[in-house]
């Protein structure tokens, strides 16, 4: 029978509920007074005089929404054709969440290259495959002499920003200081080998179509069914002063990884030169520095085969901590087989977590082992950028129908490829329909907010919005891209948007598609805000 002895949980966010709206007819027909009559057999009659007032009720609002939704149409159509925006294409969709009436469209059906906002394809559709009681986990397992680690392809395992949010906060090393002690207290004193089971996913570490040029950056980190420290390496550089002068500079790994070989060609130079640059071999076993170094300098890079890196990580401090490791850490054979075993330890992440991560941050290995581990819960198979994609188009076609699937090309979870395509309309109708269910208040609280934590933390300065906005926001070469939420927490009416620019090649045409979709969003928040006014009035 499998002991489960947890060590490590990411924090987990209480969501309040959702407040729901009550219809202005409903108010109407259970007001007091109607109640009373109704009592006193005088239904009918109560009836015929409340009738009259909820039907002008109706009429003012429906006359209120139709001109305001014409202005609208307007102003939107007015900010698209701004002219330093001439060699852009534009697409826009907006919908009110309330009916699911378009608000303003401008080729709304037309494909776009989505950027970021393909997150919102796939954290929504993991929502619906996964759960939002579904939390990742990788277990350490003894099976006889061997430590196995066995990935769920949980990418938050040692991500050093998830970490600094636990209580207490923790760094790398902390995790695996805890994973090496949990081994310990289990009575293990020595094993023949570390196992790396990363088999939940395919190891088809990076998508074929990402530019290669980025492939090093930590934004572009590789996938695996276990990874660490979101799979990228720190690098600390510091010039060494005074009678160095010219000498190499110092480097430390964070965290240390006696397994890569540093090649350091770099020197040291003048204060405030730096001219250094960092290599990494196709194995992932050594980083070249050349140039010269006069401040000191950080810099992240990817790890090559993470689940790899991890096994070694573990090993080494295993080994430092007096647990003997026979032989080197290794990944499992695709064949073999390593069921059963004793369970010492787990670390687990909810799904809540991760959401955040993708969305709010625009985490993209989260969004890749998010659509991953769609693709191998549906099919049982390794995750793939095979059988994700298949599993979004599924989702997409039972949600919004076979239409949308079919005028949706999906390549990968994050964006990060130029051959994904999207529709305005398919994004708008899509956070409609997240709108709404169990999923709705966990969904668009995992989006980003102006001023707060995230990607828009700078954006809509002195904007003076009357609402909520909860947004992700894109951008990969040519593309900018803002799809999301305008919301009345008071009333609960939510309006969908979706702003996508495509072909923005110079720096002013990338300044003003910014302008451009923040100007829209206060468009939209006018718009909201004048509808709850008109409703508060009419009601009163």
């Amino acid at each position: 029978m499998e002991r489960e002895r947890p060590f490590g949980r990411c924090l987990v966010h209480t969501i309040e509920p959702r407040l729901t709206h009550t219809p202005i007819t409903e108010v109407e027909l259970t007001m007091p007074q109607l109640r009373r009559t109704h009592q006193r057999g005088t239904h009918n009659a109560a009836v015929a005089r409340v009738m009259p007032r909820i039907a002008a009720c109706v009429l003012a609002l429906a006359l209120t929404a139709a001109t305001l939704g014409q202005a609208l149409t307007s102003s939107v159509r007015r900010l698209v054709a701004d002219p330093r925006l001439s060699g852009t294409r534009i697409g826009v969709q907006i919908i009110d969440c309330a009916d699911g009436r378009s608000l303003a469209a401008f080729k709304e059906d037309e494909a776009f290259k989505p950027a970021s906002n393909m997150k919102l394809l796939t954290s929504g559709a993991a929502l619906r495959v996964l759960g939002d009681s579904f939390s990742f986990k990788t277990e350490i397992v003894s099976i006889g002499d061997r430590l196995v680690i066995r990935g769920g392809g949980d990418p938050a395992l040692g991500d050093p920003e998830v970490l600094k949010g636990m209580q207490p906060p923790m760094n790398a090393e902390d995790l695996l200081s805890v994973i090496v002690e949990t081994v310990r207290k289990a009575n293990i004193t020595g094993v023949d080998e570390v196992v790396v089971d990363d088999r939940v996913f395919d190891r088809e570490y990076v998508h074929p179509t990402w530019p290669a040029a980025n492939l090093t950056r930590p934004y572009s980190a590789e996938v695996s069914g276990v990874n660490f420290h979101a799979n990228f390496v720190r690098v600390l550089l510091a010039p060494r002063r005074g009678s160095f002068d010219g000498a190499p500079p110092t480097i430390t790994l964070d965290p240390a990884m006696p397994f890569i070989d540093l090649d350091n060609r770099a020197r040291s130079g003048a204060m405030g030169k730096n001219t250094l640059r960092i290599a990494r071999s196709n194995d992932g076993r050594r980083l070249s520095f050349v140039g010269e170094l006069g401040s000191s300098f950080e810099d992240g890079v990817s790890v090559h085969a993470p689940g790899d890196v991890f096994g070694l990580l573990v090993a080494d401090r295993l080994s430092t901590r007096g647990v003997t490791v026979a032989r080197k850490a290794r990944l499992a054979d695709l064949a073999e087989d390593l069921s059963g075993g004793t369970v010492v330890g787990i670390v687990s992440t909810p799904i809540e977590e991760v959401l955040r991560r993708c969305n709010r941050d625009s985490e993209n290995l989260y969004a890749e082992s998010l659509m991953k581990r769609m693709g191998h819960e549906v099919t049982g198979e390794p995750g793939s950028w095979t059988n994700g994609p298949a599993v979004m188009r599924m989702v997409l076609s039972e949600v919004l129908g076979p239409e949308a699937s079919a005028m949706t090309t999906v390549v990968d979870g994050s964006g990060l490829s130029h051959d994904n395509r999207v529709a305005p309309s398919v994004f708008a109708r899509w956070l409609k329909a997240m709108a709404t269910g169990t999923h709705a208040e966990m969904y668009r609280q995992s989006l980003a907010e102006p001023g707060g934590e995230g990607t828009l933390e700078k954006r809509f300065r002195n904007a003076n919005l009357h609402n909520e906005v909860h947004a992700k926001s894109g951008y990969i070469t040519g593309v900018r891209t803002l799809s999301g939420y305008v919301y009345n927490r008071e009333n609960d009416h939510a309006v969908a948007f979706s702003i996508l620019i495509n072909d923005a090649n110079t720096d002013v045409e990338n300044r003003v598609s910014k302008d451009v979709q923040e100007d829209i969003v206060k468009v939209i928040d006018d718009w909201l805000a004048r509808q709850h006014e008109e409703k508060v009035k009419i009601s009163g």
